[in-house]
């Protein structure tokens, strides 16, 4: 593959990525904005290596597990996990829901860490290895909320807002809802996500600063599980031990930021 073919390969995966059920040739062509044969011969070689595959009729390419395979291997090997893993267990413990982390890695927010709190009942099953959803989950408004307004818009619009069928029945589906959903976030300190991204489902996040006396930020922590169980109020109260949680993690962002980048 040339350097080009390799860049537009990336990109593909991206997209692909936000796009779990799959686009045909013309979708991801439209969306890289090149011709239709350069597309096909990109995820042909992607297709041939493993990374994606087809599905129904029309044609459409899917993401395989490869991927993600591959970014939870190097999160295993790279000794990550064993510094925060305690830390994501203990609120887990403490709070009975579902544990999330995620990482800026070069330049996006991704999801790298979980614990179970949950034993029985309603669970809900984590993205690790995903890019975050920006505007539909806490943790992405939760980091969205730590930077300029220019910077979050940005980054928003280059991720798009997916489609709403795949959302939950309050997710933010405009720029100017977004301005609008980020200004609590910014205010309090952590955000909350109620039925946006998954319909029934709830959560609240906190971004973890990158030291205690850092403005820079290095990633997020939240908790999260089904309105059954994750009202408002509930959500809310949670909220101090959250904190509590990613004050611990703010004093190993040395450590996660050393392993994460080598």
């Amino acid at each position: 593959m040339s350097t080009s073919a390799i860049g537009k390969g990336l990109r593909i995966l991206e997209i692909l990525t936000d796009n779990p059920a799959g686009m045909t040739v013309v979708d991801v062509a439209s969306k890289l904005k090149i011709p239709k044969t350069a597309t096909q011969n990109v995820l042909r070689s992607l297709e041939s290596n493993g990374f994606v595959r087809t599905h129904s009729k029309p044609i459409r390419y899917v993401l395989t597990m490869k991927l993600a395979g591959l970014s939870m291997t190097y999160v295993a090997r790279s000794g990550i996990s064993e510094v925060y893993q305690p830390i994501l267990d203990r609120l887990a413990s403490e709070t009975g829901e579902l544990i999330r982390m995620t990482l800026v890695i070069a330049g996006q927010l991704t999801w790298v860490g979980m614990s179970q709190g949950s034993r029985k009942g309603l669970r809900i099953a984590p993205d690790t290895g995903h890019e975050v959803c920006l505007h539909a989950t806490a943790a992405g408004k939760a980091w969205l909320a730590t930077m300029t307004l220019e910077r979050a818009m940005k980054l928003l619009l280059n991720q798009g807002f997916g489609n709403p069928d795949d959302l939950g029945r309050n997710a933010v589906l405009s720029v100017e809802g977004m301005i609008e959903a980020l200004k609590r976030p910014r205010k309090l300190g952590y955000s909350l996500s109620i039925e946006e991204y998954i319909q029934g489902m709830a959560a609240v996040a906190a971004p973890i600063p990158a030291g205690l006396a850092s403005n820079e930020v290095i990633g997020t922590l939240s908790i999260a599980g089904p309105m059954a169980r994750m009202d408002e109020a509930t959500l809310r109260s949670m909220v101090p031990k959250l904190k509590a949680a990613t004050a611990e993690l703010s004093i190993l962002a040395p450590i996660i930021a050393i392993q994460s980048s080598g």
